[in-house]
Parts: C-alpha cells; structure tokens; sequence
C-alpha cells in the first residue's frame, strides 16, 4: 500500500510537470490564456508573486522582452528562479510595498496570488498593479475559496474569495479555467494521491469548456488593458 501511495506521488509531480510543458498548447489553461491575451508589443513585464518563475520560463519562450522582473515576497523562491534564470531581475518585496515607479512596465503578471492576501488587502493590490502597469494587468486566480487538505493553517491556505464578478466590476474581462474541485485545492492537495494525481489529470480537459463560462469554472485568468493602443481583446493563436 506505501508502495503504491508513493508510485502515485511520484507520478502526480511529473504530471505536473507535464503541465508546463504541454499547458501553453492546451486551449484554456492558464498559461495558455495569458499566452494568447498578452499585448504582442509589451517589451517590459513585471511579475507580482512570481514564485520560482515558471510561467515566466514558458512565456519568455513565446514573447520577446527586454526586461522581465520577479517581485516575490519569499527569498527561497526567488533564489529558485535565480537559478532557473526564468527573470531578468529580482526584486524581494510584498505585494502591498510594491517599490516600483507609476507606469513603468508595459505589462503586469499576478497569478496565482491575490488569494492569499485578505479582501481588501487584494483590492489594493490590484489598484498597485493598475498604477504600475501602462498596457495590461493579467491575473489568475481560483474562483470562490478553496482550502488545502492541510487546513487553514497552512501558509499556502486562500485568506480571500474571488469571483468573476469581483473583476468585472473594476473593468476587467474575465475568462474560466477548470472545473470546481477538479484542479481546485480541494482535490489536487487531497492526501489521496489518486485523488490528486486524477485532478491533475482532468483539469486541462475541463478548461476549454467553462473558458467562456467563468462562473461555473475553478479558477479564472483576468486581463484589464489600460492603453488605449493595446489590441483590446483580440486572442492570438500561436
């Protein structure tokens, strides 16, 4: 039985490697959403809890930047995505002292993230973002609250709950990834590694179909464009 749990953990971290590597190709995923909804002439990108980089490392692939910097609140991490190169700059920082100067990156990324902070702490968060960033804001974040296996105690536990119209309001366009409790918290870091392991393993497939449909899905990517000039909603294909 120990064997066994221990074959599916092993195989639940390749299958979530896997989905970095096949995520930007899979039609709604996070990634791929924020692939095909990034500004094509965004030449500078901030990354607000950019954690050990692995979006960036996708993304850098797919667009061409000139600066890129990570902004992230715990050292190991950026220490991490040092090694990984995945960022030109790091900056250690919370999300609430953002030390970065008013539009002074074409686009910023936070994914992932305001669902730790409390509710209004997120709300100035997301107001930080918009003074900072001149053409985009690109969230993802889960949709309504999900807890860890480990509890409310744990330091990766949600302090708030998001929905799609929490977005709209403040003008963002909101799109859906996943279907509840498939890749959610609460069946990815369930303590049944087959449970977690098969949360993995269909969440890719549930994407395409709640992509437009953000209200009935387990997390959602949000953009904002706040230039004029940026190519509005248009979604490039790659």
């Amino acid at each position: 039985m120990l064997r066994l749990e221990r074959l599916l953990e092993v195989a639940g971290v390749h299958v979530r490697k896997l989905e970095w590597i096949l995520g930007p190709y899979l039609y709604g995923t996070a990634i791929n959403s924020v692939i095909r909804l990034l500004d094509r002439q965004g030449r500078s990108l901030l990354d607000v809890g950019g954690g050990q980089g692995e979006p960036m490392a996708v993304l850098s692939k797919k667009h061409s930047f000139r600066l890129t910097v990570n902004a992230d609140v715990t050292l190991t991490q950026l220490e991490e995505s040092q090694k990984m190169g995945t960022h030109d700059q790091h900056v250690l920082c919370g999300g609430q002292r953002l030390p970065f100067q008013r539009k002074s990156f074409d686009i910023v990324l936070c994914l992932e993230t305001i669902e730790h902070l409390e509710k209004e702490d997120g709300f100035s968060l997301l107001s930080n973002l918009e003074e900072i960033a001149r053409k985009q804001v690109i969230l993802s974040m889960p949709v309504g609250e999900k807890i860890p296996s480990e509890g409310r105690d744990s330091p990766w536990c949600h302090s708030s709950s998001w929905y799609p119209a929490d977005l709209r309001k403040l003008g963002y366009e909101v799109r859906g990834k996943g279907f509840p409790n498939i890749k959610g918290y609460l069946l990815v870091a369930s303590p049944n590694k087959f449970l977690s392991l098969l949360g993995c393993l269909l969440y890719p497939v549930a994407s395409p179909f709640v992509y437009f449909f953000p209200d009935k899905a387990g997390g959602m990517v949000g953009i904002k464009y706040l230039d004029k000039n940026s190519p509005g909603s248009g979604e490039n294909e790659n």
